[in-house]
């Protein structure tokens, strides 16, 4: 009988359960905490995308939490992360919608805001799925 050994999996369990208790109070209280890194936009309320596809609600969902592909895959390939080829600076999902210099007359076609939290309260999910279709980085994310 194996009542006293340790599976790799059960130390895993107990390790994310004493980070998610140390987290808690945090959560409770409002706090947005983050387990991966900084998210693009951390405090978003609930969106209802039942009227879009699933692969366009599965696209903003990931530009919500600020973790798509083309920004993360880097990690998995154990490689350096991405640059923008245009701005030599990090290609991050807020830089993809906001900051980047060679999108920005398409961007102003679509919505004209220049902060996350604007973008996903008043932009609709149609205009900013179209912004990416026109700049060709909607079947990347």
């Amino acid at each position: 009988m194996l009542n006293n050994v340790f599976t790799p999996h059960i130390i895993l369990m107990a390790t994310f359960q004493v980070n998610l208790v140390s987290r808690l109070p945090l959560i409770i209280r409002g706090i947005p905490v983050s387990f991966l890194q900084a998210s693009s936009h951390p405090t978003l309320g609930y969106c209802n995308l039942t009227h879009l596809n699933r692969r366009d609600a599965v696209i903003l969902r990931r530009l919500h939490v600020g973790h798509t592909r083309l920004t993360h895959q880097y990690l998995l390939r154990r490689e350096e992360p991405p640059q923008c080829h245009s701005c030599n600076c990090a290609l991050t999902v807020v830089h993809i919608l906001l900051e980047c210099q060679q999108c920005n007359s398409v961007r102003q076609k679509y919505f004209p805001v220049t902060a996350v939290k604007d973008l996903f309260d008043t932009v609709s999910s149609r205009d900013i799925l179209s912004f990416l279709r026109d700049i060709r980085l909607y079947s990347c994310i």
